[in-house]
């Protein structure tokens, strides 16, 4: 369910009901008819709704004798890396952020989402919600780490990223 903040914000309140989507990312509930805030656990990103203080969505309608379908399409990138003499770079630490602009206007790395080692081809993939996405790595025998800003990622689409 949802309650309103001090602010006026519609928040979370008591849980109703939780259960995992199926095979093919699907889940269906009956509840009684109400505004209902929906969240859902393990989606990596930004906020995909309109949620205060977590990711979800709030005022979501349900009503006698009709179907709600709420939908959130996550976005696949896949990052891969060489190193400089062009061989797969094997176990690099993939690091993803959000983005902000920092006071000069400048992109800078925001709050890290997740991150994992790429695989014996070079690659690593992550499943994240639409948006502006900051990349950090550190190629085998580098100093410094690399940082990629403004990598989009849309719902339903694969971002590939080779370095």
């Amino acid at each position: 369910t949802q309650k309103q903040d001090v602010a006026g914000n519609w928040v979370r309140d008591n849980q109703v009901t939780y259960k995992q989507t199926d095979n093919a990312g699907k889940v269906s509930f009956e509840l009684t008819p109400g505004n209902y805030a929906r969240r859902i656990d393990n989606i990596k990103g930004y906020n995909w709704g309109n949620m205060v203080g977590a990711a979800g969505e709030v005022n979501v309608a349900v009503r006698t004798g009709r179907t709600t379908v709420k939908r959130v399409d996550m976005g696949r990138l896949t990052v891969g890396l060489t190193t400089a003499s062009g061989e797969v770079a094997r176990d690099v630490y993939v690091y993803i952020y959000t983005q902000k602009q920092d006071a000069s206007g400048k992109w800078a790395q925001d709050n890290r989402v997740t991150y994992r080692q790429t695989d014996n081809s070079g690659m690593v993939s992550f499943d994240l919600t639409p948006g502006q996405y900051a990349i950090q790595f550190r190629r085998p025998g580098e100093k410094e780490d690399t940082y990629l800003f403004g990598i989009t990622v849309s719902g339903g689409n694969i971002t590939n990223i080779v370095k």
